[in-house]
């Protein structure tokens, strides 16, 4: 991820190691300090906590007791926020253009996303899925691979809706694309509910805290990931 600048790497008052991670900013050679992701690990306890900041204004993301599990966590938001390929202008004009005709919709969402990452209508787990609740107002949602609800917008117009599926739908195929990679890199075993919280975290729709992640992964690896995604 070349775009990515990874300094202050500091020891806060013998209590916190912490990380920050910033944006360079894309047409000039610095680095935009207004946000950052910052992880901070409690030195005794090794308890993590991931932030986002925002005019030196911290928002918790989420805080993990595994600091293994949370390095990853780390990774992933960073990337989330950072490194994302972004969903193309071209399918959302023509998704705007249906109307509400949900047959073109699911054609132009199955081209562009496949049909493993949404589901118009019909609940159907691991998929971005839509629920129309009347006439013309629809909700948008995650349904996990434990058959929870992660809503993503309520109460939505179409065609704006089926925009919204193929914002999250990209994201979620994303997502997979890269944990298939981190995966084989160090030959990770995750629990569904692993899985879970981190395609939370990179959809920026909630976190737990407290999963515990079976193989160490440090901090000092994380270029190589990067260098693995670049």
């Amino acid at each position: 991820m070349d775009n990515l600048n990874i300094i202050n790497l500091c020891l806060d008052k013998g209590v916190h190691y912490k990380v920050s991670v910033y944006q360079k900013n894309y047409d000039k050679d610095n680095v935009y300090f207004d946000m950052s992701i910052k992880c901070k690990t409690d030195i005794v306890n090794k308890k993590m906590r991931l932030y986002e900041v925002q005019r030196n204004k911290e928002f918790l993301i989420g805080q993990y007791a595994d600091s293994e599990f949370g390095q990853l966590a780390f990774y992933i938001v960073v990337y989330s926020y950072f490194n994302q390929d972004k969903p193309s202008n071209s399918v959302r004009k023509m998704l705007r253009n249906t109307g509400e005709d949900v047959n073109k919709a699911n054609k132009i969402l199955e081209d562009h996303i496949g049909k493993n990452y949404f589901s118009l209508y019909r609940k159907e787990i691991g998929k971005i899925n839509i629920d129309k609740i009347n006439d013309d107002r629809c909700d948008v949602f995650y349904l996990s691979l434990e058959n929870n609800i992660i809503p993503i917008v309520r109460n939505k117009r179409l065609p704006s809706a089926f925009v919204i599926i193929y914002n999250y739908g990209f994201y979620l195929k994303q997502f997979d694309s890269l944990m298939k990679k981190i995966i084989s890199h160090y030959n990770l075993k995750l629990k569904k509910e692993e899985t879970e919280e981190l395609k939370r975290l990179y959809l920026k729709k909630m976190s737990n805290d407290n999963f515990v992640l079976p193989k160490t992964i440090y901090i000092k690896h994380l270029n190589k990931i990067l260098d693995c995604e670049s």
